[in-house]
């Protein structure tokens, strides 16, 4: 079985298990895994077309930046209660962003997407 065959069939077999959102996921993580053109195969393979795999790639890669815009949910505010209740310095969400946010995880997040999802 080649390579092309093998990836038809992997994704048709949990295909019918999935809704909308899980199978673009899936045919995104499939191109990501194949690499340069792997968008264009995986869509010519199982008949998705690019622009919907090319939006997977991107709610795929979203994940991985979404540190930065998590600062400001309910639990994070409650995590910041207990500690500014017990004692602990923590900062605001300016202090976070500019002592940690910048600083720390732009490069990181900048390093990760150049070693890894760029397409």
């Amino acid at each position: 079985m080649n390579t092309d065959d093998a990836l038809r069939q992997r994704f048709f077999s949990i295909a019918c298990h999935l809704d909308e959102k899980q199978r673009r996921l899936l045919a995104a993580a499939e191109a990501q895994s194949l690499g340069q053109g792997g968008i264009s195969r995986v869509a010519r393979i199982i008949g998705i077309s690019r622009p919907t795999i090319t939006r997977g790639v991107k709610e795929l890669e979203s994940v991985f930046f979404g540190a930065c815009s998590y600062i400001g949910n309910g639990p994070n505010f409650m995590v910041k209660a207990i500690a500014d209740a017990s004692g602990a310095r923590t900062p605001g969400f300016i202090g976070y962003i500019l002592k940690y946010a910048i600083p720390i995880l732009l490069p990181i997040y900048t390093l990760v997407w150049f070693l890894f999802l760029r397409t």
